[in-house]
C-alpha cells in the first residue's frame, strides 16, 4: 500500500502541589516544615500557567478555505473555539518512548512487541507476496501488511522478533492505546493530556510551532522535510533542533503522539457546526472541468471513545504539524504514524496507582475509576528505577543515512519499573446519601450487607497483614457485627469462638461482598480488601472507627510505624459542610525474602516517621542504602 494511502486511512480513522519525600515527625506525628521535592528520573519540569488552546473561528475558516482536501477540513475543524485553559505544573519526557525504552518494558513483562520489531523469513514474505498478486499485482509487504499480519501472529513460537539497533532511536509505533496506559503503568507515569503537550509546546504564548510562529521544513519530519532524503521517513528522536522553550523534542512531526483526552468539541465549538466557502473543480458533460465555488458545513465527527492525537508525523503536509492540531484515533488500532510520550503528575505513586485501578469493575466501586478515584487525595509510597543507559546505548547501531545519530538532551533517560503501595480514596463515598451520621451508616449496612467502598488499594508487594498478594483491591467498610450474623453471611470466627455446628448458607443471608470463609472477629468494625471479582480476600479490624467529625479533627496521612513496623494510615473522605468522614488501619509489608518494607530509607512520598521513643528498642532493623531494582 502506497503510503499517500495510508495516510489517507489514517486521517480517516482519526476523524470516524509535589509531593514530599520522607518527613520526620515533630512530636508524635507531625509533618516536617519543608518536605524534599518529588523529582521523578527522564522527565523535565513545565511550570504550570495560562495557556492558550485551539484556534479562533475567523482564523480557522481563512485556513480551512484555503484546504482544497474536504477530510483535511473535517480534521482541521476540531480545533475551533479557542480557549484558555489553567494547566498544572507537571513532569514530561523530552522525547517520544523509543524503542529501546520499550524494549525494557516488553521484556521485563511479555507484552507484545511492536511489528517493526518482528523478524519475517524471507521465504514466508515471498510467499506471501507472490500468492497476493494474483489478485492484486500492486501488493506489496509493507509496514502496515506487516503490522495486521503481527497482530495474528506476535504468539506463534516459529516466529521471532528483535528491536532493530538502527532503530533504537527512533519512536516506537504500532502501539494502542492501552499498550501505551500499560507502560506507563509500569513505569510510575501516564499520558499527557492534550493541554499538557499544548504547555509544554507554547507555554504562556501563542505560536504555532513549539521553535516559534515560523515553520521550518529542515528541522520537522513531515512529507517535504529538508534534505528530501529525510521526507517520509521515522527519525531518531531529538534529531532535528526543534526543542520548544523547555526543551521537549519533537513535539510536532516525526509521529503522531497519544494524549489522555477523548475526542470532544470544545465548548467553545458552535453546535451546530461552521459554514465555509470553498473551491472545488467539477466536471460537465462535455469533459471540460471549471471551478466553482461552493458553501460547505464543517462538522467533525466528534467520538468521545476516541482519543486526541497530536502533533502530525512524516507522512503529512505542514498544514497537521502544529501544536493545536488534534484528531479522534480508535484507541484499538496501533499505526506505523503514532507513538506516544510520557508525564508525571509529580506526587509520588499517583499515576502508577490510577492507571493500576483502570479495569475495576464500575458495579463493584460504584461508578467509574476515572469519575470515583480521588487522585489528589492518593497516599502513596514509591520506588522508582531507571534502566542502565550506558548499557543500552552499546546496543544501538548507526542510523542509515542521510539520518544522523542524534546529541541526545541530558536528560533523556530509560525508565523502568516503579514499585508502588498506595491507597487511593473515593471522591465522596456517602455523598449520594447527603452524608448521614455514622449511626445512619451503620444501621442500614447492617439490613443491606452492601459494604460501602471507601477507596483502592494498590500494593506491588504482597501484604503480611492482611495476608493478600500484590494487586489492586477495592477497601470496603463493614459494621461491627454479632458472631451469629457472621456465620449467617457464610464467614468464619477466630479458631477458637467457632462453634461445633454451622449454620447453613443462605442466600438471603450473603453479604454484597463475599464473605464465604474468611475469618472476622465480631464486635469489630472491619475495613475489607476484595479482589476484581467482588470476594473478599482480606480483613483488617479498624484501629479508629468510621467517625462523621469536625474537619479539623480528621485527616488524611500515612505514616512509617518503625516502632510497630507498620504502614499507619488515617483516611479522610468527605463529609457534611465543616465535617468530614475518617477512620484508621493498619497494613504490614514485607518483600519477597520476608524483609520489612516499613523503611525510611526505601520509598519517596508523602509520609510521616514515627520511631521509637529514646532508648527503646525498634523492631525495625536499619536497612542499608537501598540497591537499584533489577
Amino acid at each position: 500500500m502506497k503510503l499517500q494511502v495510508l495516510v489517507a486511512i489514517l486521517l480517516l480513522s482519526c476523524t470516524a502541589p509535589l509531593a514530599a519525600g520522607p518527613q520526620e515527625a515533630k512530636g508524635k506525628d507531625a509533618k516536617a516544615d519543608a518536605p524534599a521535592p518529588f523529582v521523578p528520573g527522564g522527565l523535565v519540569k513545565i511550570p504550570g500557567g495560562k495557556t492558550v488552546v485551539g484556534l479562533e473561528l475567523k482564523d480557522a475558516i481563512r485556513r480551512l478555505q484555503a484546504e482544497r482536501n474536504p477530510t483535511n477540513r473535517s480534521v482541521m475543524g476540531g480545533e475551533v473555539g479557542q480557549h484558555t485553559v489553567e494547566v498544572g505544573e507537571f513532569w514530561i519526557s523530552p522525547t517520544k518512548v523509543t524503542n529501546e525504552m520499550y524494549l525494557e518494558f516488553v521484556t521485563a513483562t511479555g507484552a507484545r512487541p511492536p511489528a517493526t520489531w518482528a523478524v519475517v523469513p524471507k521465504e514466508l514474505k515471498d510467499q506471501t507476496i507472490l500468492e497476493n498478486q494474483k489478485s492484486n499485482p500492486a501488493f506489496k509487504w509493507d509496514e502496515d501488511y506487516q503490522g495486521e499480519w503481527w497482530t495474528k501472529n506476535w504468539q506463534d513460537p516459529q516466529f521471532t522478533w528483535q528491536m532493530p539497533p538502527a532503530a533504537a532511536l527512533e519512536p516506537v509505533v504500532f502501539i494502542t492505546y492501552e499498550e501505551a496506559l500499560s507502560y506507563c503503568a509500569w513505569a510510575g507515569v501516564r499520558l499527557p493530556t492534550e493541554e499538557e503537550l499544548i504547555r509544554a509546546g507554547r507555554g504562556d504564548g501563542e505560536q504555532d510551532f513549539p521553535f516559534g510562529k515560523d515553520f521550518k521544513r529542515e528541522i520537522v519530519g513531515h512529507n517535504t522535510t529538508l534534505p528530501a532524503g529525510l521526507a517520509f521517513k521515522r527519525t531518531p528522536v531529538g534529531m532535528f533542533a526543534n526543542a520548544s522553550q523547555y526543551g521537549v523534542y519533537d513535539l510536532v512531526g516525526n509521529v503522531w503522539e497519544f494524549t489522555s483526552s477523548r475526542y470532544l468539541a470544545y465548548k467553545e465549538f458552535p453546535p451546530t457546526g461552521f459554514k465555509i466557502k470553498v473551491k472545488e473543480t467539477v466536471t460537465d458533460k462535455n469533459g471540460k472541468s471549471k471551478e466553482v465555488e461552493k458553501e460547505e458545513t464543517v462538522m467533525p465527527p466528534w467520538d468521545p471513545s476516541r482519543r486526541v492525537i497530536k502533533g502530525g508525523s512524516f507522512a503529512v503536509d505542514p498544514t497537521f504539524c502544529r501544536l493545536d492540531v488534534r484528531m479522534g484515533f480508535d484507541p484499538q488500532y496501533a499505526s506505523q504514524m503514532v507513538g506516544f510520550r510520557v508525564v508525571s503528575t509529580g506526587r509520588p505513586a499517583v499515576d502508577a496507582s490510577l492507571l493500576r485501578a483502570r479495569d475495576l469493575r464500575s458495579n463493584l466501586l460504584g461508578g467509574k475509576p476515572e469519575e470515583e478515584l480521588d487522585g489528589a487525595r492518593v497516599l502513596g509510597l514509591e520506588r522508582r528505577s531507571m534502566g542502565d543507559l550506558a548499557a543500552v546505548a552499546a546496543k544501538r547501531a548507526a542510523p542509515p543515512p542521510p539520518m544522523k545519530a542524534p546529541a541526545l538532551p541530558d536528560s533523556y533517560q530509560i525508565l523502568g519499573p516503579t514499585e508502588i503501595i498506595s491507597m487511593i480514596p473515593r471522591r465522596d463515598p456517602f455523598g449520594a446519601d447527603e452524608h448521614p451520621e455514622t449511626t445512619v451508616i451503620d444501621s442500614e449496612t447492617r439490613k443491606s450487607r452492601e459494604f460501602p467502598v471507601l477507596g483502592v488499594y494498590v500494593t506491588s508487594y504482597p501484604l503480611k497483614d492482611p495476608a493478600i498478594p500484590a494487586g489492586t483491591y477495592l477497601l470496603a467498610w463493614m459494621p461491627s457485627y454479632k458472631a451469629e450474623a457472621l456465620l449467617a453471611m457464610g464467614a468464619l470466627l477466630p479458631e477458637k469462638e467457632m462453634p461445633e455446628e454451622v449454620p447453613e448458607l443462605n442466600e438471603a443471608d450473603k453479604a454484597g461482598f463475599d464473605v464465604t470463609g474468611v475469618v472476622i472477629n465480631d464486635e469489630h468494625e472491619h475495613l475489607l480488601f476484595v479482589d476484581a471479582e467482588g470476594k473478599v480476600v482480606g480483613v483488617l479490624p479498624l484501629m479508629e472507627d468510621l467517625k462523621h467529625q469536625q474537619d479539623r479533627a480528621a485527616t488524611q496521612t500515612l505514616t512509617l510505624n518503625l516502632e510497630s513496623d507498620v504502614l499507619d494510615y488515617r483516611m479522610r473522605l468527605p463529609g457534611r459542610t465543616g465535617k468530614s468522614y475518617s477512620l484508621r488501619f493498619r497494613v504490614k509489608v514485607a518483600d519477597a525474602a520476608g524483609k520489612s518494607l516499613v523503611r525510611e530509607d526505601w520509598w519517596q512520598g508523602d509520609y510521616v516517621v514515627h520511631r521509637p521513643p529514646p532508648g527503646a528498642r525498634s523492631v525495625v532493623v536499619p536497612a542499608a542504602a537501598p540497591a537499584p531494582l533489577k
